[in-house]
């Protein structure tokens, strides 16, 4: 948290690194931006929107990859991998 300079301590964040000269903008630092409970749950509502939107994008691109390569993700039937006698009778 504390790093010894030429003439003055540095004083940085654990969390997000910010650095401050005074312990007092520290603390308030701290107080304000990750103790403060309606911070956190914008962090968090923030943190949900860009998991959703990513999922969202790798759908869209499966979907555009599936009907660029026809079958998909290399789907095979375990039958036709298996046996290539038309006569077998699998039941």
């Amino acid at each position: 948290m504390m790093q010894q300079g030429q003439s003055q301590e540095i004083l940085s964040c654990d969390v997000c690194g910010i650095t401050y000269k005074f312990m007092s903008s520290l603390t308030r630092h701290m107080v304000t931006s990750h103790m403060n409970p309606e911070k956190l749950r914008q962090q968090a509502e923030e943190q949900r929107r860009k998991r959703e939107n990513n999922y969202k994008r790798y759908l869209e691109n499966r979907k555009m990859y599936e009907t660029q390569h026809g079958t998909g993700y290399g789907k095979r039937s375990y039958r036709s991998a298996m046996s290539s006698d038309p006569d077998d009778d699998f039941a």
